[in-house]
């Protein structure tokens, strides 16, 4: 009982330690958290160490102004991580528009 106890909230310790965010602003200013209108999931491998992310903001943005960018390792991303043993690690790319 104790163990599973610990295993549950050392797995729940390493999702919310384990979770990230870049944000980019061409502009600067402050952060802008609304939705983002834009979002493209990243196929990576074997902990993130093969594949290549790559998203067009100016395609995603057309003749409007990219705002901000961010790039994001959520807490779902972390969970398939660890669920497929590093075999299968993705990120999601957000893109705001102006």
């Amino acid at each position: 009982m104790q163990r599973a106890a610990i295993t549950a909230t050392l797995f729940g310790f390493a999702m919310l330690v384990s979770c990230s965010q870049v944000t980019i602003r061409p502009e600067g200013g402050r952060k802008d958290t609304r939705p983002a209108p834009f979002e493209a999931r990243q196929q990576f491998w074997l902990w993130g160490l093969v594949g290549e992310g790559h998203v067009d903001a100016r395609a995603a943005c057309g003749e409007k102004p990219v705002e901000q960018m961010q790039a994001v390792y959520s807490g779902m991303d972390v969970l398939l991580n660890i669920v497929t043993l590093g075999i299968y690690a993705p990120r999601s790319a957000r893109i705001w528009c102006g």
